[in-house]
């Protein structure tokens, strides 16, 4: 728990004692407040930090410009040391703090959004190659799905700064690709080798920009031809992201999308649609427009181009709660939120529970393949409260649900992961809320796992842009196929 500065007219006159005094506050709490072992301690980072608040509130205009910038120059590892905000209770302090709070964030998501890259060469087996792509992105993928001859096939690569969707084009040549489940998890799968995705490196209805990736999925005639000429055509196209990412939803219109076809340019069907589709578990989307077609029949290829937004709750945090047989409630505090585990009522359903195996995570209602224990089962009814130092948008009643559903189990001894299967909003407010969250047939050492909440501390939008071309319009033998779109596993 960081310092718990109190800055008044007061105290900026008492100087070095304010400081002394806050470092025993300091002790204090932390007997108090169990420690979060996911935190980082750095004494030399968290006295400056107390001494810099302080000094936001000193008399002299340049003394509290040149704190703000040299907090601002500690970085993002000085956030873990920012008191909550109603302990400071110097206003100009604790807005110049909320301000130097709201920029690190910023740059830390901004940075976050960049697409990551690896760097990698030589004769590897695809076990190393995919562990290499994982650890050096920071995407968590599985390999479980893959049997022992294909991990351990040797290839040759020559990476240099490849993106993690480049990368992934290039495994795809050698039989295998990525398939995220809609329990969240990334899976490196088997191709099929009938299947149109086999030995396809890059094509052509596959543009990745940044962390995100866009294919064309289909293209669908609706309807006849209209006497004019024109005819309805429904475009699909899958939008993914790198799985670090927790993005929420896209935002788009219609007419952020231009088709031109080989016939003229086509228009927007209905140029005032606005969509947000919301992002499934396994942080991908479907997004469709209708476009009107001129001369439909001497139509036989098209180029799309556009943009649409993405918002993405970045900088997740994880907090965890390992003592679940302890007295209730515990609280936790890092970066801009404190978390309160407040209770866990628990009964027995007499139904069979699935412990998931080591390495892989799944959502003990919908997965059933990766079953190793059978036992009886008992449903835990979890409720968490949440305070953010900053409220806004993000609280609002119809994102709380989709912004704060991110809590699961780790068992124990594992190395899986178990997900809520339903969450329901007790309360909220600007900044706070508390929901319950339901886990269904949990095995029956559950309580010696992990909870873990993962709390987004900043909500960014950011510009996808894309562009295709010579996309074959139906009529032609190809194009009447459903493109080749990324599998899901179920």
């Amino acid at each position: 728990m960081g310092c718990r500065v109190l800055v008044t007219p007061a105290t900026r006159r008492l100087g070095g004692v304010v400081l002394l005094f806050c470092s025993l506050l300091v002790n204090i709490s932390r007997g108090q407040e169990t420690a979060d072992p996911g935190r980082s301690e750095s004494p030399q980072i968290e006295s400056r930090v107390m001494e810099l608040i302080h000094q936001l509130g000193a008399p002299r205009r340049a003394e509290r410009a040149a704190a703000e910038l040299e907090l601002f120059n500690l970085g993002p590892s000085a956030l873990d040391y920012f008191p909550p905000p109603d302990l400071v209770t110097d206003i100009a302090a604790r807005e110049s703090m909320l301000r130097v709070r709201l920029n690190l964030e910023h740059r830390l998501a901004k940075d976050s959004l960049k697409a990551r890259s690896v760097t990698l060469s030589g004769t590897l087996t695809i076990k190393q190659v995919v562990t290499e792509l994982a650890q050096q992105t920071g995407n968590r993928l599985d390999l479980s799905s893959l049997d022992a001859a294909i991990l351990r096939r040797s290839i040759t690569i020559n990476w240099d700064q490849l993106s993690f969707w480049n990368g992934l084009r290039e495994l795809r040549q050698e039989g295998v690709e990525l398939a995220q489940e809609s329990t969240g998890i990334a899976k490196i799968i088997p191709i099929d080798a009938g299947s149109d995705n086999m030995g396809h490196p890059s094509p052509s209805n596959v543009a990745a920009t940044g962390p995100f990736q866009t294919r064309v999925v289909s293209l669908t005639w609706r309807g006849p031809e209209a006497e004019n000429g024109d005819r309805v055509l429904r475009v699909v196209l899958h939008l993914e992201c790198e799985p670090r990412l927790r993005p929420l939803y896209a935002d788009y219109r219609d007419r952020d999308v231009q088709v031109t076809t080989t016939s003229g340019e086509a228009r927007p069907y209905n140029p005032l649609a606005s969509r947000q589709p919301e992002f499934r578990a396994g942080r991908d989307v479907e997004l469709t427009l209708d476009v009107l077609v001129p001369q439909a029949s001497a139509a036989k290829s098209m180029d799309l181009s556009g943009s649409w937004d993405v918002v993405l709750a970045a900088l997740p945090i994880p907090i965890s709660f390992s003592h679940l047989n302890d007295t209730f409630p515990q609280s936790r505090r890092r970066g801009g939120v404190t978390v309160a585990l407040d209770r866990i009522e628990t009964y027995v359903t007499g139904d069979a529970s699935v412990v998931p195996e080591t390495g892989t995570e799944t959502s003990p209602k919908s997965n059933r393949r990766d079953q190793s224990v059978v036992a009886p089962a008992t449903t835990a009814i979890v409720r968490l409260t949440a305070r953010y130092d900053t409220g806004g948008p993000p609280f609002e009643s119809h994102r709380v649900a989709m912004l704060h559903r991110q809590l699961y189990l780790e068992p124990m001894g594992t190395g899986g992961r178990i997900n809520s299967d339903s969450s329901r909003s007790v309360s909220q407010g600007d900044g706070a809320f508390t929901l319950e969250y339901r886990f269904d047939k949990l095995p029956p050492d559950w309580r010696e796992g992990t909870l873990v909440y993962e709390a987004a501390t900043a909500i960014i939008r950011t510009k996808v842009e894309v562009f295709f071309k010579d996309l074959p319009l139906p009529g032609d033998e190809v194009a009447q196929k459903k493109l080749p779109v990324r599998p899901e596993v179920d």
